[in-house]
């Protein structure tokens, strides 16, 4: 009797695997491969997104710029009959002409002579009605200084319309002191809200006003 063992069937060889395929199925490299196409995917949408916003920030603030451009030109020269009627009607409904030339003296006298602008953001939107709005904040320069102002437009056929302007600034909050009372105003007017004498000289008013509100409330 013999001791020798029958040896084992030789097993077959797999056929090597492919270095594409073994790139492919490896074991993570799936995920892998999709973490990365996830990233890709994602830095290309916000480039795509900030792209947008930069040309829609552009084509915007070019649209409205010729309004802005004369509004701001014709304020500096303190032609303040062309200005007010270069506005909206829903600026002419909220502030009298006597008004808005107050408001132009007090910037001019609280910034001196207008330079120049920058806009720095913008935001705008459509409602249901089709009306259009649109918001648009600028860096101006002064004489006296650098100023944040908004201002709000209203689209008009093609074109635009300022229905709003703020000077944000602390040299024109302290120009909008009554002279007489030292009362602080909280909005443009040609009379102080306190004692109803008038904000600025006589002679740097030339159109017509309403009533002192003294008389007013008498």
């Amino acid at each position: 009797m013999s001791d020798q063992t029958n040896p084992l069937p030789a097993q077959p060889v797999p056929p090597p695997i492919p270095r594409r395929e073994l790139s492919l199925k490896a074991p993570g490299t799936r995920l892998v491969a999709i973490g990365c196409l996830g990233c890709g995917g994602t830095i290309l949408l916000a480039t795509v997104v900030t792209t947008v916003c930069v040309f829609a920030m552009r084509r915007t603030t070019s649209s409205v710029e010729p309004s802005v451009a004369s509004f701001i030109t014709l304020m500096d020269e303190e032609k303040y009959d062309e200005a007010y009627s270069s506005v909206s009607d829903e600026f002419r409904s909220a502030m009298t002409s006597g008004d808005f030339e107050v408001m132009g003296h007090v910037v001019k006298k609280a910034l001196g002579k207008y330079e120049s602008k920058q806009p720095v953001s913008f935001k705008w939107y459509t409602n249901l009605n089709g009306k259009k709005t649109a918001f648009v904040d600028y860096v101006m320069k002064y004489e006296k200084g650098t100023v944040a102002v908004s201002v709000r437009f209203e689209g008009i056929g093609e074109g635009w319309k300022i229905t709003a302007i703020h000077w944000n600034s602390k040299l024109v909050v302290a120009a909008m002191k009554c002279p007489s009372c030292g009362a602080s105003q909280h909005q443009f007017g040609r009379y102080c809200a306190s004692c109803g004498k008038p904000i600025l000289p006589e002679d740097t008013q030339t159109s017509p006003s309403a009533a002192p509100l003294a008389e007013a409330t008498q």
